[in-house]
């Protein structure tokens, strides 16, 4: 018993009567013959034993009632002709016409069920959102095609070159098949589905006969496929000396294919948003999306406050050490707002050198607290010598301090300015702005 390779079921055949033709033809024309024989015999019989018995008996007839006696011989002779010839065919032509109907019926039934689910199946696939969604809809229609196969997903990850278990399924990873990379899988590499009825079949997946647990069993394995690219592959391991139907591996197939263009649909557009949202130097929120998050917090209602940071001198060091070095203190400040800032905290690049970091449910106190620990961070970052010594300055303000977020913003950026103005490397809260500036101070 070898491994089945079939990707899809044979056509029907569209004309199912072209096969008994010949045959058909055969029968009618014996049909005739036989008829025809029969029929002369018994009128040629029962004209002759009527004549017979009228020559033994001397019995004489008038000329009207010979005539009706061979009417009524010959009607008989003629019922037995038209039954051979006419009623008997017609009924048996009748009753196979009647069985292609029936058959035809009852696969036109079955390939419309068949549409119907591969329908429902992809708009399911459709309206999946997320991964998650996608996975539940092979779980669910999987086991429906095949309720007593252990059935499991593995997805190549952003790299494909590796695989990870999706774990839809029941079962512990150890039932499975332990595959590393697409090239593992022996579907993948011969690139269609493969059937093995036995794992202790001579060209068995030598991967079945690893698996814990029962050492004899069955599976089919369906490649996951995207523009021709292998992103994973489908298994169902099943009892051993089990061939599931061409139909059944010809609906894997499908949902193999609809699961792979919608998880890789998900993932282009999750990386496309992703790029829209965030800055492509730092990693952090860019200025539209810090903007949508600050719009979400003051439309709760909630209190917040904000920071205002500009990195100090950056045009020096930008002007001394080149752009790349500039690129990199940039990327250098980003790493220290991510670790320095807490998971509620909003953080992204306003512009140039200007960041700027969203705190819900804060005042000014704890925003303050927040901007100490960012400039520390950022001193204890520096210490490894990844870039030449540079400091930030904070100014923050509060929802309490404005009725919107640009006014709160504005505020923000008046007390950046005022730590620009008395020395740098400082936080300076909305509060302070009253203080009055001594006109010797630094310049921006």
């Amino acid at each position: 018993m070898t491994a089945d390779t079939t990707e899809a079921s044979p056509p029907h055949d569209d004309r199912p009567l072209d096969r008994h033709q010949p045959r058909a033809r055969h029968l009618a024309a014996l049909s005739w013959r036989r008829g025809l024989a029969i029929s002369f015999a018994i009128v040629f019989i029962v004209e002759a034993l009527i004549m017979g018995a009228f020559a033994v008996l001397h019995i004489e007839f008038s000329i009207w009632t010979e005539a009706f006696i061979d009417s009524t011989v010959l009607a008989l002779g003629a019922g037995v002709l038209a039954w051979f010839l006419v009623v008997r065919p017609l009924g048996t032509e009748l009753t196979r016409e009647r069985a292609v109907i029936t058959d035809t019926q009852a696969r036109l039934h079955t390939e419309l069920d068949r549409r119907d689910q591969d329908a429902r199946i992809q708009r399911a696939f459709e309206w999946a959102s997320d991964e998650d969604g996608v996975l539940d809809v092979v779980r669910r229609s999987t086991r429906t095609i095949l309720p007593q196969h252990h059935v499991e997903l593995w997805m190549a990850d952003s790299s494909r070159s590796h695989l990870r278990r999706a774990g839809f399924d029941d079962g512990t990873p150890e039932d499975g098949c332990h595959i590393a990379s697409p090239r593992e899988c022996v579907a993948v590499q011969q690139g269609h589905m493969l059937q093995f009825p036995s794992s202790e079949d001579l060209d068995a997946c030598p991967r079945l006969r690893n698996i814990r647990g029962e050492s004899d069993r069955s599976a089919v394995c369906v490649p996951v496929t995207v523009l021709g690219e292998s992103v994973g592959v489908l298994h169902a391991l099943g009892p051993n000396q089990t061939r599931v139907p061409i139909d059944t591996t010809t609906r894997l197939q499908t949902i193999s294919s609809s699961a792979g263009n919608r998880l890789s649909l998900l993932r282009a557009l999750a990386d496309s948003q992703l790029q829209a949202s965030v800055d492509y130097l730092t990693g952090l929120l860019n200025r539209r999306s810090l903007r949508n998050e600050a719009s979400g917090i003051a439309a709760s209602g909630r209190p917040y406050a904000v920071l205002m940071l500009d990195l100090d001198h950056f045009k020096r060091l930008n002007d001394s050490h080149g752009h790349d070095i500039g690129d990199r203190a940039l990327r250098v400040f980003a790493d220290t707002l991510s670790t320095s800032t807490t998971d509620d905290m909003v953080s992204g690049r306003w512009g140039g050198e200007e960041f700027v970091v969203l705190i819900p449910a804060a005042g000014t106190s704890s925003a303050v607290a927040a901007a100490e620990a960012v400039r520390h961070g950022l001193a204890g970052a520096l210490r490894s010598g990844a870039v030449p010594a540079f400091t930030v300055s904070i100014g923050v303000a509060d929802s309490t301090q404005a009725p919107t977020f640009d006014e709160v913003l504005n505020l923000a950026d008046d007390a950046l300015f005022r730590a620009k103005q008395i020395g740098r490397d400082r936080v300076v809260t909305a509060d302070e702005l009253t203080a009055p500036v001594d006109a010797d101070l630094y310049a921006v």
